[in-house]
């Protein structure tokens, strides 16, 4: 097919004519789409009829599970509260090594710098006072550029 005869074509048939002969040429079954043509057209998907349950049994036992969980009572709260703080703990745990790490590193600076790392703002020394007219009476580094 060439192009002249490409451009004909597309101008008087749909796009979805033209995707069918597409899917046609590569081979793809179009009976899917012909299958939504006889649908009427709406936003839900249809529902299918047991898709994937292996036995009715399968689907009491899934509406049973809830129904004893809800049913349980105080006496299930125990085990499932036992259950929550093993599993927040165990969170937890996992950044034990950063935390050791962290600990280890502030705690040898600390012992290293002493109070010059860590102080609790209190000054045992007074600043000295620096008169302003001083620096910049200083020569500069340019003695082009003078200060003022």
């Amino acid at each position: 097919m060439t192009l002249e005869q490409d451009k004909q074509t597309s101008g008087s048939e749909s796009p979805e004519a033209l995707f069918r002969k597409e899917l046609e040429r590569r081979g793809l079954s179009g009976s899917s789409r012909d299958r939504d043509e006889d649908r009427p057209s709406s936003s839900a998907p249809p529902r299918q009829k047991d898709q994937g349950l292996a036995s009715p049994k399968m689907s009491a036992d899934q509406l049973e599970k809830p129904r004893a969980l809800n049913s349980e009572g105080i006496e299930g709260l125990i085990p499932r509260l036992t259950e929550l703080a093993k599993l927040g703990l165990t969170f937890f745990l996992a950044f034990g090594p950063l935390i050791l790490v962290t600990l280890t590193l502030f705690g040898g600076l600390y012992s290293l710098f002493g109070d010059d790392f860590i102080h609790g703002g209190r000054t045992s020394r007074s600043i000295p006072y620096v008169d302003p007219q001083e620096l910049l009476n200083e020569p500069t580094i340019d003695p082009t550029i003078p200060f003022r």
